[in-house]
């Protein structure tokens, strides 16, 4: 038995412990401080950004450095479109030109033609999409160039397009055991394509017509591709090429297996014997050190069921293939996959995530608004829709939009979503790539999936011009068609719905009102008689009803135009409602003795004209006039009395002379608010008048703007 170590032995062995913890916390410090340099630096460059662009609108000439580098992103969830985007340098590196002259005769003919011919590599880039070779390249590269401290989704997986034939998706539906379903999902593996298709083949299919068959006879450079078992294969030949020590005799080894005799361009120039599936897998483990192939499916075939795509995902576990995340614009499609547990040669691994694609910042936003975007959703859009852009002297000066970033965020923590976004790289400078780089390493809390760069990590290709471009691609037409939206802010939400309530608020124009109405601007009590000329209607400032003015004769002087026995005319207004010159029914005249004072409910036929005075009224008629016509609505009719005798006939008086006109006089000012109006005025009726005008149906038929005037 040993000795028991001393005291010296024991101090030492914890002071060195002590020292590793210090140094362990220590190093977790600088690391710590590195990020946050890095955050603030981005930070920083945004900002400048910003200066630059408020300067290009002002009349500072400002000016971006033309340099392609970007700040390196960390959090580069995948390669968009297999690395795209790195098809220029793929191009420009001599020993990858000769890999894809070995691999794919056909499509190295096709881009030598292309850049003899002068095309840029805007034009380069959607020849490579989905190629195998150059997503072999994009790992490579990404793998010489990796950083300690990357995210742990960085580069989780390659992007594939796939295509299905829809027969197959119908037959794997109508099976009715699994087994039956086993062998046609075999078969759907087996013809599947990993290819994006024509922005024709795309509009199509999104009418629901099948372009499987078009995509096969689609040229790899045209945006076509290969058949899934074929590109595994390539893939991995890439590799086994790009990490050859010889390449010559790497060539010469791969030169030698036979091709398949195929006049379908999907198939062309692919090699006859397959690779085991667990050779490329060993190869991507020594040059990555990961321990599978991952790969993000985009299914592009819209007949696609979520049942159906989670008996995909179990199909390529058992090929030895782990799903990453499974993507759609349509939520439809997705929902529910990630439930499936996979398991790779062995190794469990949790369900795909599932990844709701956007057009924009502003469809995310509506998407929530309506509900359609579930809590803890994965979510990725056009970076291209957080990013502005002003012009400048020579070319665009862009900027971020500061303000859609912090309300993202604050959607981001509402929801709990995971966010990430992608550019159309054929459409994309180095200076939108190079803001949206730094944007993603400024925001690592608000880009959880960061930025889905499809070439280098630290590299772009497309010099700015004078035309913005800002990775928006085929995809700024669906803004323009009202298929895509940009992100609505607080401020321009505020506006709007201010001009909304302004705008609802408006009243709209009145209608015209019936023939039996008087006119809008002379009130129902104060219409004059028809046959009194406009000049001797009273005016505003008359003194009240029981004080008659200094030039009007006195009641008991009957007009000139309107003898004794003349019944008033039909504008006169109903008898039971005094005009403003006759005193109330209940003050007799000054010369009436009181018992000769009609009563109140005498009808109005036989209530003598006001105009004349009570002992002046002629004889009644022999006949009854008629009735009155039935007005729409009001009291019930009053009961019939016996008849007044009639007063003895007075002897005629002279006419009076004419008076002379009154000159027409300018309207007076309308009264102050507190004061009440008064008792005759011709714009309100006294207070008793208004109320009985309330219960009339005259009043209730009067448009709705004219009762509350």
């Amino acid at each position: 038995m040993p000795p028991p170590p001393s005291l010296s032995t024991r101090l030492l062995a914890w002071i060195g412990r002590a020292w590793g913890r210090v140094e362990a916390g220590w190093a977790r410090l600088l690391g710590r401080a590195r990020r946050r340099r890095r955050q603030l630096t981005a930070e920083a460059r945004i900002l400048g950004a910003e200066v630059l662009q408020l300067g290009a609108q002002l009349w500072v000439p400002a000016r971006l450095p033309a340099a392609f580098k970007l700040t390196p992103i960390r959090t580069q969830f995948y390669g968009h479109g297999a690395f795209m985007g790195a098809a220029p340098a793929l191009v420009a590196d001599a020993r990858w030109r000769r890999i894809v002259g070995l691999l794919m005769p056909d499509v190295a003919a096709d881009l030598r033609e292309a850049i003899e011919a002068g095309c840029d590599p805007a034009r380069l880039m959607p020849m490579m999409e989905n190629n195998p070779v150059l997503a072999a390249f994009g790992v490579t590269q990404g793998a010489a160039h990796r950083a300690g401290d990357e995210s742990p989704l960085h580069l989780s997986g390659i992007e594939w397009d796939l295509f299905v034939e829809a027969e197959q998706i119908a037959a794997w539906e109508a099976a009715t055991d699994d087994e039956a379903r086993g062998r046609v999902m075999a078969r759907v593996l087996d013809t599947a394509l990993i290819a994006h298709a024509s922005p024709a083949d795309t509009v199509q299919e999104a009418m629901g017509i099948c372009q499987y068959r078009d995509v096969r006879k689609t040229r790899k450079t045209a945006l076509g591709g290969v058949e899934l078992d074929a590109w595994l294969v390539l893939f991995g030949r890439a590799l086994f090429l790009g990490a050859a020590a010889d390449l010559d005799a790497a060539c010469a080894e791969l030169a030698r297996d036979p091709r398949c005799d195929s006049d379908e361009e999907c198939m062309r120039f692919t090699f006859a014997r397959p690779w085991p599936i667990e050779r490329t897998v060993e190869l991507h483990r020594q040059v990555t050190g990961k321990p599978c192939v991952s790969v993000i499916v985009e299914i592009k075939s819209l007949r696609s069921t979520p049942s159906f795509l989670a008996a995909v995902v179990a199909a390529l576990n058992a090929r030895g293939v782990h799903v990453v995340a499974v993507a759609s614009f349509s939520r439809d499609e997705i929902a529910g996959v990630s439930a499936v547990a996979q398991v790779v040669h062995g190794a469990p691994h949790p369900g795909p995530r599932e990844v709701q694609f956007f057009h924009y910042a502003g469809d995310l936003q509506a998407a929530c608004a309506a509900g359609r975007v579930e809590q803890g959703q994965s979510v990725m859009f056009n970076g291209a829709s957080l990013l502005d852009a002003s012009p400048g002297v020579d070319r665009p000066v862009y900027s971020t939009k500061l303000r859609v970033v912090a309300e993202l965020d604050a959607l981001r923590r509402r929801h709990g979503l995971s966010i990430g976004f992608y550019v159309q790289e054929g459409d994309c400078d180095h200076a939108a790539a190079g803001l949206l780089s730094d944007l993603c390493e400024a925001r690592p809390e608000t880009f959880e999936l960061g930025f889905a760069w499809g070439g280098l990590r630290d590299l772009a290709h497309l010099e700015a011009t004078g035309s913005p471009r800002l990775g928006y691609g085929s995809q700024r037409v669906l803004e323009y068609v009202g298929k895509a939206r940009q992100w609505s802010t607080e401020d321009a939400r505020s506006s709007r719905e201010t001009e909304q309530l302004r705008h609802d608020c408006q009243l709209p124009p009145a209608p015209a009102p019936p023939d039996d109405v008087p006119p809008d601007d002379v009130p129902p009590d104060d219409v004059p008689p028809d046959d009194v000329p406009p000049d001797e209607v009273p005016p505003d400032d008359v003194p009240p009803d029981d004080v008659p003015p200094d030039d009007v004769p006195p009641d008991d002087v009957p007009p000139d135009d309107a003898p004794p026995d003349e019944v008033p005319p039909d504008g006169v207004p109903p008898d039971d409602v005094p005009p403003d010159d006759v005193p109330p029914d209940d003050v007799p005249p000054d010369d009436v003795p009181p018992d000769e004072v009609p009563p109140d409910d005498v009808p109005p036929d036989e209530v003598p004209p006001e105009d004349v005075p009570p002992d002046e009224v002629p004889p009644a008629p022999a006949v009854v006039p008629p009735p009155a016509p039935a007005l729409p609505a009001g009291p019930p009719p009053v009961p019939a009395v016996p008849a007044v005798p009639p007063a003895p006939p007075a002897p005629a008086l002279p006419a009076p002379p004419a008076l002379p006109a009154l000159p027409a006089l300018p309207a007076p000012p309308p009264p102050p608010p507190p004061a009440p109006p008064a008792a005759g005025s011709p714009h309100l009726p006294s207070a008793p008048q208004f109320l009985e005008l309330q219960s009339s149906a005259w009043l209730q038929a009067w448009p709705v703007r004219h009762r509350v005037q």
